[in-house]
């Protein structure tokens, strides 16, 4: 029976930038077939490596190739990640034995990043309703804007103590128990992508959540109600610059997000969202 014996092989002969690299590379002969193991490190994921094995039957001084009678991890679309290529070698070499010295090349292929419009609905439990809109790219950008049913409410006073301060009303008032979250957020920022289907955003806008009471006023002759008003209570309120962060994760053309918001570096609130891109 044939039998092929191998003497070595050689690292990458690179063709491509140093950041990327093949190595961990190893040949074992089992009859007439060889198998030439080998990783790959250091590509973006939008790169790829066209893989060609060659060999040498004079020691390296000369190669040979590129092999026709290869399967495996051979060709175009390598990515990170270990790989092996599994090489009919009786039908491409003229002997039955010999000492064989391998060389793996690859050229560095680069995909063009597309850009993709996408728009989603996005909200946490302040801001249930919200929309963001933009586009997904190696860079790219967003608008966004969230907001619960309460969100242009506005407040005639402010609470302290237990009570409503400055109230200038005639008459006297009453806590009617409507009490509830004012809140939205307007802004926008960038996004970055960061992997194939992962992306990061970071921006910042302006962002409330004041906590209001509701009070009804009464007139004190006839104790009759004459209107009702907001109280914003300061210490449960926050308004300002918010900042807006997280990741967008993209399976075909459905996006899902999730991520966190701060008003003045004061709060945290969650957010989460789900869309299309386009």
């Amino acid at each position: 029976m044939k039998k092929i014996y191998l003497l070595s092989f050689l690292a990458l002969s690179f063709v491509f930038l140093s950041a990327q690299e093949i190595k961990n590379i190893t040949a074992v002969s089992a009859g007439d077939k060889i198998t030439v193991k080998y990783s790959v490190h250091g590509l973006n994921f939008n790169q790829s490596l066209d893989i060609s094995l060659y060999y040498s039957s004079d020691k390296g001084l000369t190669f040979e190739g590129p092999v026709m009678a290869a399967t495996g991890n051979i060709g175009k679309n390598i990515r990170n990640g270990n790989h092996e290529i599994i090489w009919d070698a009786l039908k491409e070499l003229p002997f039955t034995k010999g000492d064989l010295v391998f060389d793996i090349r690859g050229e560095l292929v680069e995909e063009k990043i597309k850009r993709s419009i996408f728009i989603s609905y996005v909200g946490n439990t302040q801001t249930y309703l919200g929309i963001r809109a933009g586009m997904i790219g190696k860079i790219g950008w967003y608008v966004e804007g969230r907001m619960n049913f309460a969100a242009f409410e506005n407040d005639s006073y402010e609470y302290e103590d237990g009570l409503v301060k400055d109230y200038d009303r005639p008459g006297y008032y009453e806590f009617n128990g409507d009490n509830f979250y004012s809140a939205l957020f307007v802004g926008g920022g960038v996004t970055y992508q960061a992997a194939r289907n992962l992306f990061l955003y970071a921006g910042a806008g302006y962002g409330k959540e004041n906590y209001l009471y509701g009070i009804d006023h009464y007139n004190y002759e006839t104790e009759s109600n004459t209107g009702s008003s907001y109280v914003l209570d300061p210490d449960y309120s926050n308004e300002g610059i918010e900042a807006d962060a997280g990741i967008i994760y993209r399976f075909n053309k459905v996006i899902v997000s999730g991520g966190a918001t701060t008003i003045n570096f004061k709060t945290i609130n969650w957010t989460a969202g789900i869309g299309i891109c386009f």
